[in-house]
């Protein structure tokens, strides 16, 4: 096995292998027959508060404590290795994370090779958002996004350009792969492209920061140079509005080591009274390297999105348009989508929506018209409101909503 980077530290052996940390810990062990060593593997999550995962064990590396940090976790799967020792090698890693890294000189030095994987609306480097209401076709053209890098050909129209071909891994937490192969088609079609599989799909149901490690092995095995994360409030699992959810969120994408493109619901805050606070916690604004604006015009299928952050870059303030159809085919429960195409529009030319017409009621239907039946607690984090926002309205337009048959969800009345 080579690493790139050998740091022993006392009993501890630290190496940095493939973008995770490694540390073998080697107890000599002394019983009345042979000499024992205990070796045990350990991979540095890089989360905050900061976790090792220990066999199936966290450990606090806030802490050395016999109770609650890292004594006590080693001690779990050690259970004949001495207290001195397990106490010893806790204090060498305890000291060794507070080293926070390697200070350096850089060289001074222009970047070598492209800046973006998807020009200009995805960068190489760091994490995206493209945060708009319900009905801006976010995971549309981050779908159209990745069919472009993964074939490098044109699908988003007249105004991005992928470099070169490179794979993609579409991370959703939303639908189900029926649904993405049903897009995946439609835009396909809509942009004359082989129907053939070409965008790695996985289908997620526990938050980023407990899936990371698993995708990170899979982003590097399959050598992905790009995430699409479909979307932020189902991979965070937690309020928006919470710093900790927000900051386990971001470690989860770091740990990655590839771009990343997240779709977000804006909340109800936004959808109001303009930019501010978008998704919650000032976290999300703070992390992410770009942040896209997406607006749909009322009673169309025009959209624009507005670049409102760019770090070193000059992209800010930035407006692409497309005009964005959806083509439908086939009766009532025959029915599916068939193509998608993605033409750039001047963005000058378009009437912006503002939401403040919207009444929280035309939110909830337009959610579960996009979404398809759902709980309240599923709406609620759809439109960015609380869940008993939600129940009373779903309650008070008895016109408008109804039970599915399920007795859980929430459907749109027919007939």
């Amino acid at each position: 096995m080579k690493f790139d980077r050998v740091e022993p530290i006392g009993q501890v052996e630290v190496t940095y292998r493939s973008g995770a940390w490694e540390i073998w810990c080697e107890w000599p062990q002394k019983t009345r027959r042979t000499d024992i060593s205990t070796v045990l593997r350990v991979t540095w999550l890089g989360s905050d508060p900061p976790r090792l995962i220990l066999s199936s064990t966290r450990l606090n590396l806030l802490s050395a404590s016999g109770k609650t940090g890292i004594t006590a976790a080693m001690r779990r799967v050690t259970k004949d290795v001495p207290d001195d020792l397990i106490h010893s090698v806790a204090e060498d890693l305890l000291m060794w994370f507070r080293q926070a890294g390697t200070t350096t000189t850089p060289n001074p030095a222009p970047r070598v090779g492209t800046r973006h994987l998807l020009y200009p609306i995805w960068p190489s480097t760091g994490g995206t958002i493209v945060a708009g209401g319900t009905n801006s076709y976010k995971s549309w053209v981050a779908l159209a996004a990745a069919v472009q890098v993964t074939l490098s050909a044109e699908v988003l129209r007249g105004n991005t350009r992928a470099p070169e071909p490179r794979q993609i891994l579409y991370c959703d937490w939303e639908t189900k792969e029926d649904t993405f192969a049903e897009r995946l088609y439609a835009v396909l079609s809509g942009a004359g492209l082989p129907l053939e599989p070409c965008v790695a799909y996985r289908h997620l149901t526990v938050t980023l920061a407990d899936a990371a490690e698993s995708l990170a092995t899979e982003v590097a095995r399959h050598q992905y140079a790009g995430v699409v994360i479909d979307s932020l409030s189902a991979a965070c699992g937690g309020s928006l509005n919470d710093d900790d959810t927000a900051r386990e969120f971001w470690n989860g994408v770091a740990m990655l080591r590839v771009p990343v493109f997240v779709t977000a619901h804006k909340s109800s805050e936004a959808l109001r009274r303009g930019w501010k606070q978008p998704f919650g916690s000032v976290m999300h604004q703070n992390l992410p390297r770009v942040i896209w604006d997406a607006t749909r015009e009322p009673s169309s299928n025009l959209v624009v999105w507005e670049n409102r952050n760019d770090n070193n870059s000059d992209q800010q303030g930035m407006k692409l348009a497309w005009k964005i159809d959806i083509l439908n085919e086939g009766e009532e429960e025959n029915r599916c989508v068939a193509s998608a195409t993605f033409q750039a529009v001047n963005p000058s030319d378009v009437r912006l929506a503002t939401n403040e017409g919207d009444t929280l009621a035309d939110r909830l239907a337009v959610a579960i018209i996009e979404h398809g039946p759902s709980t309240a607690k599923e709406l609620a984090s759809l439109v960015g409101t609380s869940d008993a926002s939600v129940r009373n309205q779903l309650s008070r337009h008895v016109s408008t909503f109804t039970r599915h048959p399920d007795g859980v969800r929430w459907d749109l009345k027919t007939g």
